[in-house]
């Protein structure tokens, strides 16, 4: 198994200390570390190996081997970090009031429901993947996904623009520039695959 960490965890922590959200940002990081482990304990009970964990500034990042990955197996290790943290926020509801009881409920179903945004490489872009499967070849799917991320992408950031304003809070503008930076690269990397798709199909007909 690779292990590899981005550094730029230490750039984002800086930053959460000069907004004064360091607990908040350390907790936030705590929950996305456990969302990934609902995916881990689900892959590992599913036959699945993991191939690179990536430890990142939102949380820990894992790669399982595509050996053994079918439709159904990607459906339910992508639902299972979701899942995780709407059970954390359940647990920590039920037991007796603390400090922090709140927020620690409050980020479990913000990082929940934040991951089931059908934007890719979020849960919720997987398992819309795994749905379309059923229905469209592969190569039309990613297609699909990959405009609807961006799209989706633009209303967020619309509405994390209204919140930063109301809120005053720049860890909104943070996690969006972040998210931002994530669908580059995999807007960068189904470029890529587009071009040599195209070359293929022009490589048959010739052919």
């Amino acid at each position: 198994m690779n292990i590899r960490i981005d550094l730029k965890i230490f750039i984002f922590f800086i930053l959460f200390i000069f907004t004064k959200q360091s607990t908040v940002y350390l907790l936030l990081l705590a929950f996305v570390i456990l969302h990934e482990l609902g995916h881990i304990i689900v892959g590992l009970c599913m036959g699945l190996k993991i191939q690179t964990m990536k430890i990142m500034p939102m949380g820990v990042s894992v790669l399982f081997q595509p050996q053994k990955q079918n439709r159904n197996t990607k459906f339910w290790v992508s639902i299972a970090g979701p899942i995780t943290n709407f059970v954390l926020a359940a647990i920590i509801l039920a037991m007796p009031e603390f400090i922090l009881q709140e927020t620690m409920i409050y980020i479990n179903i913000l990082v929940g429901t934040f991951n089931l945004l059908p934007i890719y490489p979020l849960d919720g872009g997987r398992i819309l993947e795994t749905v379309l499967l059923r229905f469209y070849p592969k190569d039309k799917i990613e297609d699909i996904i990959n405009k609807l991320s961006n799209i989706i992408m633009i209303c967020l950031t619309v509405l994390a623009s209204i919140g930063i304003l109301y809120l005053k809070n720049i860890a909104i503008l943070i996690i969006i520039v972040y998210l931002w930076w994530l669908r580059l690269i995999e807007n960068k990397r189904h470029h890529i695959k587009s071009r040599i798709r195209k070359i293929l199909k022009q490589e048959e007909k010739v052919i």
